[in-house]
Protein backbone atom coordinates (compact mmCIF):
# COMPACT_ATOMS: atom_id res chain seq x y z
CA UNK A 1 0.00 0.00 0.00
CA UNK A 2 1.55 3.30 -1.08
CA UNK A 3 1.13 6.47 0.95
CA UNK A 4 2.34 9.87 -0.08
CA UNK A 5 2.83 13.15 1.75
CA UNK A 6 1.47 16.45 0.47
CA UNK A 7 3.09 19.36 2.26
CA UNK A 8 0.99 22.38 3.14
CA UNK A 9 1.77 25.63 4.87
CA UNK A 10 0.73 26.17 8.47
CA UNK A 11 -1.63 29.14 8.73
CA UNK A 12 0.16 30.71 11.66
CA UNK A 13 -1.08 34.27 11.16
CA UNK A 14 -4.72 34.66 12.12
CA UNK A 15 -6.58 37.88 11.49
CA UNK A 16 -8.62 38.71 14.62
CA UNK A 17 -11.18 40.69 12.63
CA UNK A 18 -12.07 37.56 10.68
CA UNK A 19 -13.39 35.91 13.83
CA UNK A 20 -15.09 38.88 15.46
CA UNK A 21 -18.51 37.20 15.30
CA UNK A 22 -17.48 34.27 17.49
CA UNK A 23 -19.10 34.19 20.92
CA UNK A 24 -17.30 32.79 23.97
CA UNK A 25 -18.24 29.16 24.63
CA UNK A 26 -17.12 25.97 26.32
CA UNK A 27 -14.92 24.00 23.92
CA UNK A 28 -14.46 20.31 24.74
CA UNK A 29 -11.18 18.71 23.73
CA UNK A 30 -9.76 15.25 23.19
CA UNK A 31 -6.61 14.51 25.22
CA UNK A 32 -3.99 12.06 23.94
CA UNK A 33 -0.26 11.40 23.90
CA UNK A 34 2.23 10.55 26.63
CA UNK A 35 5.67 12.03 25.99
CA UNK A 36 3.89 15.04 24.49
CA UNK A 37 0.32 15.91 25.45
CA UNK A 38 -1.98 16.88 22.59
CA UNK A 39 -5.43 18.45 22.61
CA UNK A 40 -7.81 18.19 19.67
CA UNK A 41 -10.89 20.41 19.66
CA UNK A 42 -14.11 18.42 19.31
CA UNK A 43 -15.67 20.29 16.38
CA UNK A 44 -19.04 20.81 14.80
CA UNK A 45 -19.98 22.61 11.61
CA UNK A 46 -21.70 25.57 13.29
CA UNK A 47 -20.31 28.64 15.04
CA UNK A 48 -18.52 28.94 17.42
CA UNK A 49 -17.35 25.31 17.20
CA UNK A 50 -16.51 25.24 13.49
CA UNK A 51 -12.75 24.76 13.82
CA UNK A 52 -10.38 21.85 13.58
CA UNK A 53 -7.60 22.59 16.03
CA UNK A 54 -4.75 20.45 17.34
CA UNK A 55 -2.26 21.82 19.86
CA UNK A 56 0.61 20.66 22.02
CA UNK A 57 -0.23 21.34 25.65
CA UNK A 58 0.96 20.94 29.22
CA UNK A 59 -1.11 19.72 32.15
CA UNK A 60 -0.10 20.78 35.62
CA UNK A 61 2.12 18.15 37.25
CA UNK A 62 -0.51 16.52 39.47
CA UNK A 63 -3.02 16.27 36.60
CA UNK A 64 -0.40 14.87 34.23
CA UNK A 65 0.50 12.16 36.72
CA UNK A 66 -3.17 11.36 37.25
CA UNK A 67 -3.69 11.09 33.50
CA UNK A 68 -0.68 8.82 32.96
CA UNK A 69 -1.50 6.63 35.96
CA UNK A 70 -5.12 6.29 34.87
CA UNK A 71 -4.00 4.96 31.50
CA UNK A 72 -1.85 2.35 33.23
CA UNK A 73 -4.70 1.17 35.44
CA UNK A 74 -7.19 1.26 32.55
CA UNK A 75 -5.18 -0.16 29.62
CA UNK A 76 -8.26 -0.64 27.45
CA UNK A 77 -9.35 2.97 27.86
CA UNK A 78 -8.35 5.18 24.94
CA UNK A 79 -10.68 8.17 25.27
CA UNK A 80 -9.84 11.09 27.59
CA UNK A 81 -11.37 14.56 27.27
CA UNK A 82 -11.18 18.01 28.81
CA UNK A 83 -14.08 20.29 29.69
CA UNK A 84 -12.85 23.87 30.19
CA UNK A 85 -14.26 25.65 33.22
CA UNK A 86 -14.43 29.02 31.48
CA UNK A 87 -15.79 30.24 28.18
CA UNK A 88 -13.47 31.58 25.48
CA UNK A 89 -13.23 32.03 21.72
CA UNK A 90 -10.94 29.62 19.97
CA UNK A 91 -9.09 32.18 17.79
CA UNK A 92 -8.26 34.29 20.85
CA UNK A 93 -7.08 31.25 22.80
CA UNK A 94 -4.88 30.08 19.94
CA UNK A 95 -3.48 33.45 18.94
CA UNK A 96 -2.40 34.25 22.48
CA UNK A 97 -1.51 30.70 23.63
CA UNK A 98 -3.41 31.20 26.86
CA UNK A 99 -3.81 28.87 29.83
CA UNK A 100 -7.22 27.81 31.08
CA UNK A 101 -8.77 25.71 33.83
CA UNK A 102 -10.57 22.47 33.08
CA UNK A 103 -11.84 19.13 34.32
CA UNK A 104 -10.13 16.02 32.95
CA UNK A 105 -12.40 13.06 32.17
CA UNK A 106 -11.87 9.39 31.48
CA UNK A 107 -14.25 9.03 28.55
CA UNK A 108 -16.31 11.72 26.84
CA UNK A 109 -17.19 14.62 29.14
CA UNK A 110 -20.70 14.85 27.64
CA UNK A 111 -21.34 11.10 27.46
CA UNK A 112 -21.03 9.57 30.92
CA UNK A 113 -17.32 10.32 31.26
CA UNK A 114 -15.78 10.07 34.74
CA UNK A 115 -13.92 13.12 36.09
CA UNK A 116 -10.44 12.14 37.29
CA UNK A 117 -8.94 15.60 37.91
CA UNK A 118 -10.77 18.87 38.58
CA UNK A 119 -9.84 22.54 38.27
CA UNK A 120 -6.53 21.77 36.59
CA UNK A 121 -4.39 24.26 34.69
CA UNK A 122 -3.91 23.57 30.99
CA UNK A 123 -1.30 25.53 29.02
CA UNK A 124 -1.13 25.61 25.23
CA UNK A 125 2.50 25.38 24.11
CA UNK A 126 2.31 25.16 20.32
CA UNK A 127 -0.29 25.10 17.57
CA UNK A 128 -0.02 22.04 15.34
CA UNK A 129 -3.01 22.83 13.14
CA UNK A 130 -5.70 25.52 13.07
CA UNK A 131 -8.46 25.80 10.48
CA UNK A 132 -11.96 27.25 10.39
CA UNK A 133 -14.34 25.23 8.24
CA UNK A 134 -15.43 26.69 4.92
CA UNK A 135 -19.02 25.82 3.86
CA UNK A 136 -17.88 26.00 0.24
CA UNK A 137 -14.99 23.57 0.72
CA UNK A 138 -14.77 20.42 -1.36
CA UNK A 139 -13.81 17.05 0.04
CA UNK A 140 -10.50 15.60 -1.11
CA UNK A 141 -10.81 12.78 -3.60
CA UNK A 142 -8.90 10.34 -1.40
CA UNK A 143 -8.74 9.68 2.34
CA UNK A 144 -6.59 12.44 3.86
CA UNK A 145 -5.00 12.78 7.30
CA UNK A 146 -2.90 15.23 9.24
CA UNK A 147 0.37 13.54 10.23
CA UNK A 148 2.10 15.00 13.30
CA UNK A 149 4.06 14.16 16.42
CA UNK A 150 7.64 13.60 17.52
CA UNK A 151 10.03 10.65 17.03
CA UNK A 152 8.67 7.67 18.91
CA UNK A 153 5.12 9.00 19.13
CA UNK A 154 3.30 10.00 15.96
CA UNK A 155 -0.36 10.45 15.11
CA UNK A 156 -2.90 10.74 12.34
CA UNK A 157 -5.99 12.95 12.54
CA UNK A 158 -8.57 12.93 9.78
CA UNK A 159 -8.52 16.18 7.83
CA UNK A 160 -12.06 17.52 8.28
CA UNK A 161 -13.50 19.59 5.44
CA UNK A 162 -17.29 19.77 5.02
CA UNK A 163 -20.46 17.97 6.14
CA UNK A 164 -21.04 15.15 6.39
CA UNK A 165 -17.63 14.19 7.71
CA UNK A 166 -15.94 12.42 10.61
CA UNK A 167 -13.34 13.11 13.28
CA UNK A 168 -10.75 10.38 13.85
CA UNK A 169 -7.47 10.39 15.77
CA UNK A 170 -5.04 7.48 15.78
CA UNK A 171 -1.51 6.75 16.91
CA UNK A 172 0.71 5.09 14.32
CA UNK A 173 4.23 3.74 14.22
CA UNK A 174 5.74 3.58 10.75
CA UNK A 175 8.43 1.24 9.54
CA UNK A 176 11.61 3.33 9.50
CA UNK A 177 12.04 3.20 5.73
CA UNK A 178 8.45 4.32 5.16
CA UNK A 179 8.06 6.94 7.89
CA UNK A 180 6.73 10.30 6.67
CA UNK A 181 8.77 13.37 7.51
CA UNK A 182 7.68 16.85 8.48
CA UNK A 183 8.84 19.75 6.32
CA UNK A 184 11.20 22.18 8.10
CA UNK A 185 9.28 24.67 10.23
CA UNK A 186 5.99 22.76 10.04
CA UNK A 187 4.32 20.70 12.75
CA UNK A 188 2.19 18.61 10.39
CA UNK A 189 1.92 17.27 6.87
CA UNK A 190 -0.99 15.94 4.88
CA UNK A 191 -0.88 12.20 4.33
CA UNK A 192 -3.13 10.67 1.69
CA UNK A 193 -4.24 7.05 1.30
CA UNK A 194 -4.64 6.36 -2.44
CA UNK A 195 -7.63 4.36 -3.67
CA UNK A 196 -9.60 5.10 -0.48
CA UNK A 197 -12.38 7.72 -0.81
CA UNK A 198 -12.55 10.33 1.94
CA UNK A 199 -15.85 9.00 3.29
CA UNK A 200 -14.86 6.10 5.53
CA UNK A 201 -12.36 6.14 8.42
CA UNK A 202 -8.99 4.49 8.23
CA UNK A 203 -8.78 0.86 9.31
CA UNK A 204 -5.48 -0.66 10.53
CA UNK A 205 -5.42 -2.99 7.53
CA UNK A 206 -5.51 0.00 5.18
CA UNK A 207 -1.88 0.83 5.97
CA UNK A 208 -0.47 -2.68 5.79
CA UNK A 209 1.89 -4.31 8.24
CA UNK A 210 4.96 -3.48 6.15
CA UNK A 211 4.23 0.22 6.52
CA UNK A 212 2.68 0.70 9.94
CA UNK A 213 3.85 -1.45 12.83
CA UNK A 214 1.22 -0.22 15.27
CA UNK A 215 -2.08 1.61 15.08
CA UNK A 216 -4.38 2.64 17.94
CA UNK A 217 -7.61 4.59 17.67
CA UNK A 218 -8.27 7.31 20.25
CA UNK A 219 -11.40 8.87 18.81
CA UNK A 220 -13.98 8.37 16.09
CA UNK A 221 -17.05 10.62 15.75
CA UNK A 222 -19.64 10.91 13.00
CA UNK A 223 -22.74 12.43 14.63
CA UNK A 224 -21.26 15.81 15.59
CA UNK A 225 -20.17 16.34 11.99
CA UNK A 226 -23.21 14.98 10.18
CA UNK A 227 -24.52 18.43 9.21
Amino acid sequence: MKVFIASVLLAAALAPAAYAADRPAIHGMLVFGKSTIYLSHLPMFHSPHDYQIIVEAELQDSALQTYLNDQKTNPDQTLYTLEPLEKFTLPDEIQNLKSFHATLFRGHFERDGVPIATDITVSIKAVVYFHQFDPAAKKPEVLTYLFFGHPGETFLAHWITTAPDFDQVLSVSFASAQSPTLPPGQLYSLLQIPAHPDTQPLDPSDLGSALATALKQYYLEFDDLSH
